[in-house]
C-alpha cells in the first residue's frame, strides 16, 4: 500500500506541476503588468507540485524500487522488456534532476526580474519554462513506459 502511494503521489504532482508550468507558460508568452502575478504564482505552486513529485519519487525509489533482489528494479531487468530501465529509468533520473535545477532557476527569475521591462529575461524564462514543460511530458511518458516494463516482468501482458 505504501508503494501505491509514493508512485500515485509521484505521478500526481508531476503531472500537476506540468499543468501549472503550462499556464505559467501561457501567460509568460501574453505577458503584461496584468498577469505577471498570475504568473508568479503558478509558477511557485508548479514549482511546490515539482518537489513534492520529486520527493515522492525518491522515496519510492529509496524504499521500493531499488530494494536488493525484489525490488521493482529487479522485477524489471529480469523481464522481456529489462531496456525499460536500462535506457528510460535511468535517463528520468537524470531529467528530473535538471527539472529540479530548472525549477529553482524560473522560480528565481520570475520574482526577481522584471520580465516585463527586461526583454532577454522574459525570453529566458520562456525557454526554460518550455523546456521544462515538455520535459514532464516526457517524464509522465517515461514512467508509463516503466510501469508496463514492470508489468510483463510479472508476468503481465
Amino acid at each position: 500500500m505504501v508503494e501505491a502511494f509514493e508512485i500515485l503521489g509521484h505521478a500526481f504532482f508531476g503531472m500537476i506541476a506540468g499543468f501549472l508550468f503550462l499556464w505559467a507558460f501561457v501567460e509568460l508568452l501574453n505577458l503584461n503588468e496584468n498577469n505577471v502575478k498570475r504568473m508568479q504564482i503558478a509558477t511557485s505552486i508548479a514549482s511546490a507540485s515539482g518537489f513534492l513529485g520529486l520527493i515522492f519519487g525518491l522515496s519510492y525509489y529509496l524504499e521500493e524500487y531499488g530494494v536488493k533482489d525484489t525490488g521493482d528494479k529487479y522485477i524489471i531487468k529480469g523481464g522481456d522488456w529489462w531496456w525499460a530501465h536500462a535506457f528510460f529509468t535511468e535517463t528520468k533520473e537524470h531529467f528530473a534532476i535538471m527539472g529540479f535545477f530548472l525549477m529553482v532557476i524560473i522560480l528565481l527569475l520570475v520574482w526577481r526580474v522584471d520580465l516585463v521591462a527586461n526583454h532577454s529575461a522574459k525570453k529566458a524564462a520562456t525557454w526554460l519554462m518550455g523546456t521544462l514543460v515538455l520535459g514532464v511530458l516526457i517524464l509522465e511518458g517515461y514512467g508509463a513506459i516503466m510501469a508496463f516494463g514492470l508489468r510483463i516482468g510479472l508476468g503481465g501482458t
